[in-house]
């Protein structure tokens, strides 16, 4: 089948018929993967999120990541949790070793 018969057919009823036809089965598909694509994420599993490890180029980027984590520290109502408190121990010494 070339262009020139192809061409020839959409000219003709049955050709108009058959790219109307085509055009709703691909609208039907691009409806289908936009609805694939919302529901996907609800039943994937979370992906595992991987920290990166805190580096400190500079004093001047240590000193503001240690003023970030007083912050936070600070900002809270409740009292740090044991995770929250050795995550900040672990910042922090990440941030010391940075410095020597």
């Amino acid at each position: 089948m070339n262009i020139q018969n192809l061409s020839e057919n959409v000219q003709t009823k049955s050709g108009r018929r058959l790219v109307i036809i085509l055009c709703c089965i691909a609208s039907i598909g691009v409806f289908a993967v936009f609805i694939w694509l919302y529901l996907s994420p609800k039943t994937l599993p979370a992906p595992v999120v991987v920290a990166e490890p805190i580096v400190a180029w500079t004093a001047e980027d240590a000193v503001a990541k240690a003023a970030l984590v007083n912050s936070v520290a600070t900002r809270s109502t409740q009292p740090l949790s044991a995770h929250d408190v050795k995550v900040k121990q672990n910042i922090l010494q990440s941030i010391n070793r940075n410095l020597k």
